[in-house]
């Protein structure tokens, strides 16, 4: 696996997100989707163990894009990659599941890295919380799930967006000592 070292690398976060799905998540037939793939790690990891999941990434940065598209070749595992930015993307068809590790700092909270890469991968600099929760409805069938990685201090503020955004809470699960693994799903109420 290629990696940038100006971006973020495989973390934690990365371990705690695979675990979750492996736990909660049958083999079965699904479209799933991955905001901010980086270089592609997770969805690779998921489609390695989730033989029959069409998974797609989406990342807005160009360089990463491509060694997700490398990584993916180079593995010879069928994932797509697509360069975009979150807070315009719509999918032609809906998906089952989106998971994401988005950027989790509040633009002005903490140290924004120099390195541009791990700026936009660390802190909100492309896009926000609401921004990720909007993206996941917009790109949700009925009844899917979205899986999202937060620290514990944004608890309340991701329960406010899901709520806004009419996505339920399914389970809040705690990744390790300081950030919660969110499960959300989307419903249409009539």
């Amino acid at each position: 696996m290629w990696q940038s070292n100006k971006a973020m690398g495989v973390s934690s976060a990365t371990a705690c997100l695979y675990q979750y799905m492996l736990d909660n998540f049958e083999p079965k037939p699904l479209k799933a989707l991955e905001l901010g793939s980086g270089s592609g790690v997770l969805s690779l990891m998921l489609a390695r163990h989730y033989l029959a999941w069409q998974i797609t990434g989406v990342e807005i940065q160009e360089n990463l894009h491509h060694l997700a598209v490398h990584n993916a070749n180079h593995l010879r595992v069928p994932v797509s990659f697509i360069c975009a930015d979150l807070n315009y993307f719509v999918a032609e068809q809906k998906f089952n599941l989106i998971v994401a590790n988005p950027p989790w700092q509040k633009l002005g909270s903490g140290l924004l890295s120099p390195l541009y890469e791990r700026a936009v991968s660390r802190s909100e600099v492309l896009c926000t919380l609401a921004q990720v929760i909007d993206c996941c409805k917009r790109n949700l069938w009925d009844g899917g799930s979205a899986i999202l990685l937060y620290p514990i201090s944004r608890k309340e503020e991701v329960l406010q967006e899901a709520a806004s955004a009419c996505l339920e809470i399914q389970a809040i699960q705690p990744a390790d000592n300081s950030s919660l693994i969110f499960h959300l799903s989307s419903r249409t109420y009539i």
